[in-house]
């Protein structure tokens, strides 16, 4: 089993460079989110990603763990177990 991504564990793990990871821990993450979110809304691409706990989506424990949102060099990760309800108004919303 993996650890769970969190800034410690990405930490020396990936060459992020040039690339800002953000992740959602707290309601002003939250915000801070949603504003960078706003702010995405006239670029070219937005790219969603998801962690899940395996491919059989039919699968009793079967869950989404993590949801990525980000562009060429900007990502948030967020827990979908933690703030569930920010992934579900990102993905009906936009």
């Amino acid at each position: 089993m993996h650890p769970a991504l969190t800034r410690e564990t990405l930490q020396g793990e990936l060459p992020l460079t040039d690339t800002t990871v953000e992740f959602v821990d707290s309601l002003d993450d939250v915000l801070r989110f949603r504003e960078w979110l706003s702010d995405s809304r006239g670029r070219s691409v937005l790219a969603v990603d998801t962690e899940t706990t395996g491919l059989d989506t039919y699968d009793r424990g079967f869950r989404i763990r993590l949801a990525q949102f980000g562009t060429e060099n900007e990502a948030w990760v967020i827990n979908c177990e933690k703030w569930p309800g920010i992934v579900r108004e990102v993905m009906e919303t936009y």
